[in-house]
């Protein structure tokens, strides 16, 4: 999300929309949150971008690689919500195993965690 630690890596990106989408959002304690999109129990807010560069699949392998996708700490999926369909990370096998863990976000919002 603009403003985030990571988003230096949205340079090529234009934000498009901000909604809530079922899921549930967790603290992994770490400074970084995870979302289940499986586990509907609350909702998660995000943001919409549309990508402007030149290379959409170059742009994926690096923010697979940003998000540890290959350390299955999560996992690149598609959703659709409110006639868009979008990609976004949700939690993987290594976080989802000790998920249990971790506080729910209530708000569903990270920047509102506390």
């Amino acid at each position: 999300m603009q403003g985030e630690e990571r988003g230096s890596h949205l340079n090529q990106w234009n934000l498009m929309d901000a909604f809530e989408i079922a899921g549930t959002l967790y603290d992994t304690g770490q400074g970084y949150p995870a979302a289940d999109f499986a586990e509907k129990t609350y909702s998660v807010f995000g943001e919409l971008y549309e990508y402007v560069g030149d290379n959409i699949e170059t742009q994926f392998k690096q923010l697979d690689n940003i998000e540890g996708v290959g350390e299955n700490l999560y996992r690149r999926i598609k959703l659709t919500h409110g006639g868009w369909e979008f990609h976004t990370y949700e939690i993987s096998s290594k976080l989802n195993s000790i998920k249990d863990k971790y506080d729910i976000v209530k708000t569903g919002n990270w920047r509102h965690a506390g």
